[in-house]
């Protein structure tokens, strides 16, 4: 089972190695979103009592909607989860603010995060924690197989990750929803990028025409 966890997480950490990042930047986002949820690690140490009142239960789906949010900043998993879960939000969380928008990445980890939630029902009722979000970065980062340079270096880490995140959901395990709630949301993100660059090329490609060609010079 654990060997099962880290194989998406390490896949999605690799699948962007050797590709130039879109977005050469310090990666605030990710900085901020650690720093929210490490000092609500903190605050539900201080007060017990947060952590029932903003994990995942049955509740989400009778009158209290917010957890489905709000279990992606407390933690279930102790200090070494906590610890786990943020180490690997700054690695795959860096990797994606310099690979997407970072209004896609709020989408990412948002989405991926709150779909894991709330599906998580139907198997681990009760829970927190931020692991789910994090596997929906690694499910985006191994998104990308478009042509250019490395291309099967990406497609076959993808393809590794994707595989072990079908055990995870053979095992029943949530955070095989994450991760492909993130690739999900990463093909789409790529299919949309890939046709705007289309669009572009296009755009260019007929300008040229019109510069260049017989009838203007006329």
């Amino acid at each position: 089972m654990a060997g099962a966890m880290l194989v998406p997480l390490i896949a999605g950490a690799l699948a962007e190695v050797w590709d130039p990042p879109l977005y050469r930047r310090w990666p605030l986002l990710t900085l901020a979103m650690a720093l929210l949820v490490g000092a609500t690690f903190v605050a539900q140490n201080l007060w017990p009592g947060l952590l029932d009142s903003l994990a995942r239960d049955p509740r989400l789906l009778s009158g209290e909607p917010w957890r489905g949010v709000t279990a992606l900043f407390v933690q279930d998993g102790g200090a070494a989860g906590a610890l786990f879960n943020l180490a690997c939000l700054l690695l795959l969380g860096t990797s994606a603010e310099r690979r997407f928008s970072r209004r896609a990445w709020l989408a990412i980890y948002f989405l991926g995060g709150v779909t894991a939630e709330v599906l998580a029902l139907a198997w681990q009722p009760h829970g927190a924690g931020n692991s789910v979000a994090c596997f929906a970065l690694a499910g985006a980062l191994c998104s990308d197989w478009r042509e250019g340079r490395w291309r099967w270096w990406r497609a076959g880490a993808g393809l590794v990750g994707t595989a072990a995140a079908g055990v995870l959901l053979w095992q029943e395990d949530i955070h095989g929803i994450g991760f492909f709630a993130g690739l999900t949301v990463g093909f789409f993100l790529v299919a949309r990028s890939a046709a705007r660059q289309h669009e572009i090329a296009a755009a260019n490609d007929n300008r040229a025409v019109f510069m260049w060609g017989p009838d203007t010079r006329h």
